[in-house]
């Protein structure tokens, strides 16, 4: 397995983390505080897109088809994120 394989492996990993931890334990941000869904949102696409091209670019090699599996997932993460950061500055969240 190639050693760019290997280190995009971890960092999908660690992003995976990352967003369970933040939906899981995290309260919301304070009325004027800053949220984490926009770093958050930011940093799964720009992984999800660095693991489809590495995999992508590398398909048949061990661990490139895990990587180009997981993508999808990190983008679709992203997505989500980013939706819950317009819920937040819109403030939809209120119940009023």
């Amino acid at each position: 397995m190639r050693a760019i394989i290997v280190a995009m492996l971890v960092v999908q990993a660690a992003m995976f983390l990352v967003t369970i931890y933040y939906v899981l334990f995290k309260k919301p941000a304070p009325p004027g505080g800053q949220s984490i869904w926009l770093s958050l949102w930011m940093g799964l696409i720009i992984v999800g897109a660095a693991s489809w091209q590495i995999g992508d670019s590398h398909l048949g090699e061990a661990g490139a088809d895990v990587l180009v599996f997981g993508a999808p997932f990190l983008i679709g993460m992203g997505i989500m994120a980013l939706l819950m950061t317009f819920r937040e500055r819109r403030k939809l969240d209120t119940g009023s």
